[in-house]
């Protein structure tokens, strides 16, 4: 029996081009979480009488990814590609843009999503490097996706079914 919901194993990311194969992305397991969030945007309504009535139009997803305490270098870069993904590329005179989907857990690849990278100002540090080892890794990171469709539903997957 399984207490969790949604999935346990690593987050994964599948970038579809407009032209050509999808590409999955997937990070090593050293980073220190994977939150969701989820917020009901809703409209309540006072009736005359002082009852209410709410409707909600619509539920926004976040996903946060840390590495605020230890990063590694090739994780920051598939980062990297997953923001860069978000601007169309000319290949050979040909303009390929991209959708970016996210599998919160790469263990239920049907629970997908299709996100944004959102825009907010994000950290590199390097931990202490002891004179400057090669082995010295980077901290301090953090990455925030959201959905990009409209969602209406609470979207939470029993995984013992």
């Amino acid at each position: 029996m399984k207490n969790y919901i949604n999935g346990y194993d690593k987050p994964q990311w599948r970038i579809h081009p407009s032209t050509g194969a999808d590409i999955i992305l997937n990070i090593t397991p050293k980073y220190q979480f994977l939150k969701e969030y989820y917020q009901k945007n809703s409209v309540l309504q006072k009736i005359i009488d002082g009852s209410k009535n709410k409707i909600v139009n619509y539920i926004d997803y976040e996903w946060k990814l840390s590495f605020i305490d230890y990063a590694e270098g090739s994780n920051l870069l598939i980062m990297k590609k997953i923001e860069n993904y978000e601007r169309p590329k000319i290949i050979s005179g040909v303009t390929v843009t991209y959708q970016i989907y996210l599998r919160p857990h790469s263990d239920k690849i049907t629970r997908e999503f299709r996100v944004f990278v959102k825009d907010e100002l994000r950290e590199i540090d390097l931990h202490y490097h002891f004179g400057g080892a090669d082995s010295t890794a980077n901290k301090g990171y953090e990455i925030s996706f959201i959905n990009a469709d409209s969602i209406l539903d609470v979207n939470m997957l029993d995984m013992n079914s």
